[in-house]
């Protein structure tokens, strides 16, 4: 070939090139997909909105299933000792051990509104943001509202003190305190060492919806040595009378209490080994006295998230010791 024809290829070559790749760098498919893409973006149609929200519904109601099979999973829930034979209704016995005790909770009722509230709010800020100012405020005024109104479940409260009380076996010496004073009654221990101690209250409950009670959280056992020991619940056959003999009393089954209405139950323990027993007098000379404290702490449900709360005795529940106990 001569220099002139290889001029010439060189020159067809550097205009082919420059048609598929201009100068500014892009080559001509590029650059009209570029020039397709519209200025404004399309406004999301109601649908789309509806589903951004349903799809916010959905991880919420994932992450509440998540957490509350975790947390029914690691709680402890009320049993029998190992070997004890099923309870049954009308068999009321004192010494059996188990029904209504708790020996810890896991507080979802907390948890997991809580977390959905956060979860509400992270989630829903990218969803107010992907509009223009014009709907900005009342994009954050509904995940606001969305928000406050998933945590505000935590808040629900458990059970308070009821109307009615008093002593069933083994409190057969109460005093009351001084005229005049804030001082509550005192109800000594005059159970067998090792007997069975029962009192009987009403449990109310003060929210605005029904709450389920779960039982009593009790963290001693058989092998700790301290008297401060709840062993059992019981409940009348009938849930709306008060006042049940003992025979009619049945083993504690979970319940629901509707607002502002009243739960009896029957509250059995132990006496300590060292109790003085019956007979006992405020004069009787004793090693010493140990309370039992006034506040039980129950374990209630809500939407099948679970919490605890205290409750005060109207009184002092105490122990005397004899005397040369070891």
């Amino acid at each position: 070939m001569t220099r002139d024809n290889d001029t010439g290829l060189e020159v067809r070559l550097h205009a082919l090139l420059a048609e598929l790749r201009p100068a500014d760098g892009a080559s001509v498919s590029v650059r009209a997909r570029v020039l397709a893409i519209p200025d404004v973006s399309p406004r999301m149609s109601r649908f789309g909105s509806l589903r951004t929200l349903g799809a916010l519904a959905a991880a919420a109601a994932v992450l509440t299933a998540f957490i509350v099979t975790l947390a029914s999973t690691t709680q402890i829930l009320p049993r029998l000792p190992a070997g004890a034979p099923p309870p049954t209704a009308g068999s009321f016995d004192p010494l059996l051990e188990g029904p209504g005790i708790i020996r810890t909770a896991v507080s979802t009722l907390t948890l997991v509104p809580i977390g959905l509230a956060v979860l509400v709010a992270v989630l829903g800020l990218r969803w107010v943001m992907r509009r223009g100012l014009g709907t900005l405020y009342w994009r954050a005024f509904i995940v606001v509202g969305a928000a406050l109104l998933v945590g505000a479940v935590a808040l629900q409260p458990g059970f308070g003190r009821g109307s009615s009380y008093g002593p069933e076996i083994g409190y057969d010496l109460q005093v009351d305190g001084p005229p005049g004073s804030d001082t509550p009654a005192t109800w000594y221990e005059t159970a067998e060492p090792g007997g069975p101690l029962m009192l009987t209250f009403t449990l109310v409950n003060p929210g605005p919806l029904p709450i389920r009670l779960e039982g009593l959280i009790e963290t001693q056992t058989a092998e700790t040595p301290l008297i401060q020991r709840w062993t059992a619940l019981w409940l009348g056959d009938d849930p709306n009378a008060f006042g049940s003999s003992l025979e009619h009393l049945v083993p504690f089954t979970p319940q629901t209490v509707a607002p502002m209405e009243e739960l009896q139950v029957y509250l059995v323990g132990r006496a300590g080994m060292c109790a003085y027993g019956p007979g006992y007098t405020v004069e009787t000379p004793v090693e010493g006295h140990s309370s039992r404290g006034r506040t039980l702490t129950f374990a209630y449900s809500f939407l099948g998230l679970q919490s605890t709360a205290p409750m005060e005795l109207r009184m002092q529940l105490v122990e005397p010791y004899r005397l040369g106990c070891p």
